[in-house]
């Protein structure tokens, strides 16, 4: 074949494979890149030209059946099949191809992963742009801070104001900055689609090609909502910890002035105990005395049952006695009564006789009047009334004896009047004694029934007393016991009293520690 032919013919194969390797180049761009239409074509281009001169590479060599295998190979690469073989051809011209070809390739993946690396390696919300205004590329943390639905790759091509704002008709900041070619930082405060508002800090910057054109914008989004949201909620703790900080102040306060209050209590209550345990230790010796002397009173009130038992037999004894007494002196006052009789007819018989020696001395004076008269009529008659003179003298003689006698037992029967009177009178008063002996008598034998009741009364109570006496003498010792338990207890408080104290007065620094830190939180 001629030198034209040859050229003629790669051609031709240059001309059917050029646009299979730019179409696939600028689908490559577009589909992985995310590229704009200016950037599309430049990558385009930049494959074109490396396979143009593959193509012409080929047309020297003449080997247009290796050299299209080829073109197909960086067709299927262009189209994102990226582990795609590259045929190695026979011909010096296929292998002169190939060689620029796996270079492009491997750079191709190697700016695709770094570029695919870097998108997925951006941990805050974006978006990228064209110079239009229309969404080319996103992450899905930017659609859970927009809190719309869907995937990153179902929203490319939608404008970016519908996509932000939800609001098509409204123009987008990135627009603006775009036009403005020049970036800018802002903080924004929003509410998306859901209505919830946003709080996020903006930084928006336009993109330049190689040439410096814009070709389009980036938004990058740092969002504090959470952030701002803790912040309102420290605010509102700062302000609560302030007043809990008021309020542990004002309780520090009151507890230090408490803890100083009850320590004083305490100190005092510790010597109350103290005092107590030794008022326990006296009470606990009174008690064990009190106990000894119960326990005496308890034999005296045995002995006292047992004498009070014997009175009670005595006092029956003395009753029986009391009551023959007053039979006797019944019996007594008989035999007055009836010596008060004989007494009287004693005294009327000595009356009678005094009757009968009065009559007596009356016929004795008369006897001696007559024996007067006798003698005197005796003398006158001389001798012849010599002897009749005697006789009236012996008579006369007779009748002062006879007078001399009677006057003696007048005497007599007068002594023995008055001795009968004396006797009546005795008699009587010895008969009103007797009545009064018999009166006292039954009294006294009533006295002694009574004292009978009394002494067995008394006996019973006596012997409830020792019952008493005994229980109140087990009780003395149950009480001895519990004093001794009062006094150990007190004890015991006093110790712990101590240990409340010291524990009190820890509790008193804590408390002033406390409110010194409230001061230094508080300053």
């Amino acid at each position: 074949m001629s030198f034209g032919a040859s050229i003629l013919s790669r051609g031709i194969v240059l001309g059917a494979a050029l646009p299979a390797l730019t179409m696939g180049a600028f689908a490559l761009s577009r589909g992985l890149l995310g590229l704009d239409g200016t950037s599309l074509w430049i990558v385009s281009l930049v494959v074109s030209v490396l396979a143009g001169c593959a193509l012409a590479w080929g047309l020297l060599g003449g080997a247009a059946r290796e050299l299209g295998d080829l073109a197909g190979a960086l067709a299927d690469v262009a189209a994102g099949r990226y582990n795609t073989a590259l045929p190695e051809g026979g011909c010096a011209e296929a292998r002169a191809v190939r060689e620029p070809a796996l270079a492009l390739v491997d750079r191709l993946k190697l700016t695709l992963g770094n570029w695919k690396g870097l998108t997925e390696a951006v941990l805050i919300p974006y978006a990228l742009v064209d110079k239009t205004g229309n969404l080319t590329l996103c992450n899905q943390r930017c659609l859970d801070m927009l809190e719309r639905p869907g995937t990153p790759g179902g929203h490319v091509g939608m404008f970016f104001s519908e996509f932000f704002y939800n609001d098509k008709a409204r123009k987008a900041l990135i627009v603006e900055i775009m036009e403005k070619n020049q970036g800018v930082v802002r903080d924004v405060e929003f509410k998306n689609l859901k209505g919830n508002t946003r709080f996020i800090q903006a930084a928006l910057s336009p993109l330049h090609d190689l040439d410096g054109n814009v070709s389009g914008g980036m938004c990058m989004y740092l969002d504090y909502t959470e952030l701002r949201r803790k912040e309102a909620e420290i605010t509102t703790q700062s302000q609560s910890i302030l007043k809990a900080v008021e309020m542990v102040e004002s309780i520090s306060g009151t507890l230090a002035q408490t803890a100083h209050e009850l320590s004083t209590q305490v100190e005092t209550a510790s010597r109350g105990a103290q005092l107590q345990s030794r008022r326990s230790e006296e009470t606990a010796s009174a008690m064990e005395e009190m106990a000894a002397s119960v326990l005496e009173v308890a034999r005296s009130a045995g002995q006292a049952s047992g004498r009070a038992e014997e009175a009670q037999t005595t006092a029956r004894e003395g009753a029986a006695v009391v009551e023959r007494a007053v039979a006797a002196i019944r019996q007594v006052d008989e035999l007055t009564a009836a010596l008060k009789t004989s007494m009287d007819g004693l005294s009327e018989g000595a009356g009678a006789i005094g009757r009968i020696m009065g009559v007596i001395s009356d016929i004795a004076d008369q006897t001696n009047l007559l024996a007067l008269n006798a003698a005197i009529e005796a003398a006158r008659a001389g001798e012849a009334g010599r002897g009749f003179a005697v006789v009236a003298d012996e008579v006369r003689k007779l009748a002062e004896k006879t007078m001399q006698a009677t006057k003696e037992v007048a005497d007599v029967v007068g002594s023995i009047q008055s001795g009968v009177q004396e006797s009546q009178g005795r008699t009587g008063k010895a008969s009103q004694a007797v009545e009064q002996a018999t009166a006292l008598a039954g009294e006294s034998g009533r006295t002694l029934t009574r004292i009978v009741e009394l002494v067995v009364s008394t006996s019973d109570q006596v012997r409830a007393i020792a019952s008493a006496a005994e229980q109140q003498s087990a009780a003395s010792n149950e009480i001895a016991h519990a004093v001794e338990d009062v006094r150990r207890v007190s004890q015991e408080t006093a110790q712990e009293m101590g240990g409340a104290a010291r524990s009190l007065e820890e509790l008193s620094g804590l408390a002033r520690k406390l409110d010194g830190a409230v001061h230094a939180l508080t300053a």
